[in-house]
């Protein structure tokens, strides 16, 4: 399995609170009569028939602080009773009692994952005016955290050193608290929790690469090179398209010769055998936590090396904070 943009106990992966209530607003949204009135059969049957783009842009009526939360709709838990159920125990219980199927894993991060968000609000004075209005309700709703001391408060100390306002000088801090919370600490949390039930089967890398090709543009409606500003949230996967469209001789305009990062996904799909990869077994992450290190992975930059820094301690922060697990 290659787990890429993220984990399935992220933040923005929360089951819906209340899902037929969200069903019957959206179904307002688009223009459908009556749909208070429907059953909820009814009102689904209605929605398949509406058009995508429309679909889409009632999305936004869920927005409750300019494109936040970012994603709207979430996983559903189901009626375990129901033959059909898809997911039925939310993804944090599965994960901290092992209760799936083990199979070898892949998995990584971006040191700037939180791109996604804020790449579009930085220069942006508009925006961050908006944001500053009403600083605390809108940090809280874009880190799905609550709104109080104990949480939200140790969090603007912890990273913004107490300031309740984006600005020159706190905002490359207030990129890295937003990729802490999506990405960096649930990474962190499930590979932890991944170690406890399947040792052995668990493979690590990080993508660091100057890309030619970048999501940055999709962000900001502005293509911004990635040799400056480094990789942006799904940048590694947008190598891997990238690369396979000009290894198949299909049109593109990139210019990758050759990316080990393509080349190491596919050892990995073609089932070769484990102990030729970098495994993360439990003994060795136990012995580098006490370094504030984490298993060695493979770093794929500008050259491929094998690292096993982390911000350790930026990740027992959250921990501590989420009441997780004990330092």
């Amino acid at each position: 399995m290659i787990l890429l943009s993220g984990t399935a106990i992220a933040p923005y992966n929360e089951p819906t609170v209340n899902p037929a209530k969200q069903v019957y607003h959206l179904a307002e949204y688009c223009g459908i009569k009556n749909a208070s009135q429907l059953s909820t059969f009814e009102v689904v049957k209605k929605l398949k028939e509406i058009d995508a783009e429309t679909l889409i842009q009632a999305a936004d009526y869920f927005h409750t602080n300019g494109i936040d939360p970012v994603v709207v709709f979430k996983i559903v838990l189901e009626n375990p009773e129901s033959k059909t159920a898809f997911i039925t125990k939310h993804p944090k219980e599965l994960s901290k009692t092992g209760k799936y199927y083990y199979v070898p894993i892949l998995t990584g991060i971006l040191e700037n994952d939180g791109s996604v968000r804020t790449m579009s609000m930085r220069n942006n004075d508009t925006e961050i005016k908006r944001f500053n209005t009403d600083f605390n309700d809108n940090l809280a709703v874009l880190l799905a955290v609550e709104n109080n001391d104990d949480v939200l408060g140790k969090i603007i100390d912890y990273y913004l050193k107490g300031e309740r306002n984006l600005n020159n000088m706190t905002f490359n801090n207030f990129e890295k608290v937003v990729s802490d919370r999506a990405f960096m600490y649930p990474f962190y949390d499930a590979v932890l929790d991944l170690l406890e039930f399947s040792d052995k089967s668990l493979i690590l890398y990080k993508f660091d690469k100057k890309v030619s090709a970048s999501f940055s543009k999709v962000y900001t409606s502005d293509y911004i090179d990635s040799s400056t500003s480094g990789p942006v949230h799904g940048d590694d996967l947008l190598e891997l398209f990238y690369f396979k469209t000009k290894k198949f001789n299909l049109k593109t305009n990139d210019s990758i010769d050759n990316s080990p990062f393509f080349d190491y996904i596919i050892k990995f799909i073609t089932d070769e055998p484990m102990e030729n990869f970098d495994v993360c077994t439990q003994e060795e992450m136990i012995s580098k936590l006490k370094q504030n290190k984490i298993c060695s992975y493979r770093n794929f930059g500008d050259i491929v090396e094998l690292r096993d820094s982390f911000r350790v301690e930026d990740a027992k922060f959250w921990d501590k904070l989420l009441k997780v697990r004990e330092n």
